[in-house]
């Protein structure tokens, strides 16, 4: 009767590897949109009413405005971002369209789903944005130094 079950440890050790794993993925997503937006410091995205996350902006390190996202950008198969994603960058997509905004925020919100993703840094927010009901997250798209 029990060889159809498993102990409760194993979903929270699959938990975590699945965490460990969507952990992993964020150099991938970085490198492709370093891409786009080489003197890019965050991709900022903001969450809807469903928690969804969107993208918003692009920003340097000091909170300026490098790209903005159209407010009601919607993304079609044909939508690219702006420059072709290296090959070793693009080898690690397989089967799925790194020079694709629909594709990479799909990813970025299956990354979301495991924890991974944390709040936009404060020297990158936009003064109103402090008072925002769900605080914008950041992705660093440079590496970050180590804070003393």
């Amino acid at each position: 009767m029990t060889t159809d079950m498993a102990p409760i440890t194993a979903l929270f050790e699959a938990e975590n590897t699945a965490r460990a794993i969507a952990s992993e993925m964020l150099p991938l997503i970085t490198a492709t949109l370093r891409v786009q937006y080489p003197t890019s410091a965050y991709l900022v995205l903001y969450r809807n009413c469903d928690d969804e996350l969107y993208y918003h902006s692009v920003r340097g390190a000091r909170g300026e405005t490098v790209f903005r996202f159209p407010r009601l950008w919607l993304w079609r198969d044909t939508d690219v971002f702006p420059h072709l994603v290296p090959a070793e960058i693009a080898a690690l997509w397989p089967d799925h369209d790194p020079s694709s905004p629909a594709t990479v925020l799909s990813m970025i919100r299956q990354i979301d789903q495991h924890g991974v993703l944390g709040f936009l840094a404060r020297e990158a927010m936009w003064p109103e944005e402090e008072c925002l009901d769900k605080t914008p997250v950041g992705i660093p798209l440079q590496p970050v130094a180590p804070s003393c």
